[in-house]
């Protein structure tokens, strides 16, 4: 008795692929609707919001940022918040330092100053270190350091050789400008007066002055005596 294999029909691929396709568009538009509901609402509705929000006065649309204080007319305008005050400081503001290129190689040098040359330099209020800045266009600060023997007095200059150089030209220029300044007025305080010097012992000269006369020729000479004998022996008529 012999029995024949059952014949089982082979699965279309195309029917497989259709499916396929069915079922990844289903999971497309689930995705789509998910992310709908979790979308933030667009740019133009937010807009339209905000311009509903906004009141009107006078048949104008005030501003958002003024809206706090128009007021009904009628009543008083409610007073502005007074801004704080802003405390001076000796130190240049950071927004007026030049911007750093990045390409430049920068350096950075400090110097130490005297105590008697500190306020000359730093000025009121930071003005001469502002000077040196608009002049050079490097980053000066000035600080303060303290140890046993006291508080030292520093300036730190940042920036290109070329912008240290120029700071350092004009800080050398105050320098010598007080240093000379400080000299002239010692100088012209300490003049002393002139002391006649006194001769020496084994000169014999007078203090008096003495007025020389022209001398009559002496007859002592040979030529004078002759002269006078020949007068002598001429006869008068």
């Amino acid at each position: 008795m012999s029995f024949s294999p059952a014949s089982t029909p082979l699965p279309d691929p195309m029917d497989s692929i259709q499916r396929l396709l069915t079922h990844v568009a289903g999971l497309k538009s689930r995705l789509a609707a998910l992310e709908s509901a979790h979308m933030p609402t667009p740019q133009a509705t937010v807009a339209s919001a905000q311009t509903a929000s906004q009141p009107h006065m006078g048949g104008c649309l005030v501003p958002k940022g003024l809206a706090m204080w128009a007021a009904p007319p009628g009543q008083p305008k409610p007073k502005p918040p007074t801004k704080p005050s802003i405390a001076t400081t000796s130190r240049i503001p950071r927004h007026d330092l030049p911007p750093m290129d990045g390409h430049t190689p920068h350096f950075e040098c400090t110097l130490e100053l005297p105590d008697s040359l500190v306020a000359h330099m730093v000025g009121h209020q930071g003005q001469g270190l502002k000077q040196a800045l608009d002049i050079s266009s490097a980053c000066l600060a000035a600080f303060t350091v303290s140890s046993a023997g006291g508080y030292h007095w520093f300036v730190s200059i940042r920036g290109s050789n070329q912008q240290i150089g120029e700071a350092l030209v004009v800080i050398g220029k105050w320098i010598t400008n007080k240093q000379v300044r400080v000299l002239w007025k010692q100088c012209s305080g300490n003049v002393t007066p002139a002391v006649a010097v006194p001769a020496p012992l084994g000169s014999t000269t007078s203090s008096t002055p003495t007025a020389t006369r022209p001398r009559a020729p002496s007859s002592s000479t040979p030529a004078a005596a002759s002269k006078t004998a020949a007068m002598a022996s001429t006869p008068t008529t």
